[in-house]
């Protein structure tokens, strides 16, 4: 089981996950996928950045929601460390 809760996205945690998720994409795709993304813009309101916990609190999975108008969100910086975790968060 995974506890999911909102963090900030300018903690260590959530920065260590952010590099981790930078790194794969990079080896993915080729980018990092940092130019598109902007801590200052989950912070706003309307905005939200989570964490993922295993029950023993550790951070192996983060994702934010960037509003881009009324009732509508993207969908940024999500993904997992299976390094951290059994490959299911």
């Amino acid at each position: 089981m995974y506890l999911v809760d909102i963090a900030d996205p300018r903690s260590p945690e959530s920065e260590q996950l952010l590099a981790h998720l930078s790194r794969t994409l990079e080896r993915i795709t080729g980018s990092s996928g940092a130019g598109s993304f902007r801590v200052d813009d989950f912070l706003a309101d309307g905005a939200c950045f989570a964490v993922a916990r295993t029950e023993e609190g550790v951070a192996v999975g983060c994702g934010a929601l960037r509003p881009l108008e009324p009732g509508v969100a993207e969908l940024k910086r999500m993904g997992a460390n299976i390094e951290l975790n059994d490959g299911t968060a």
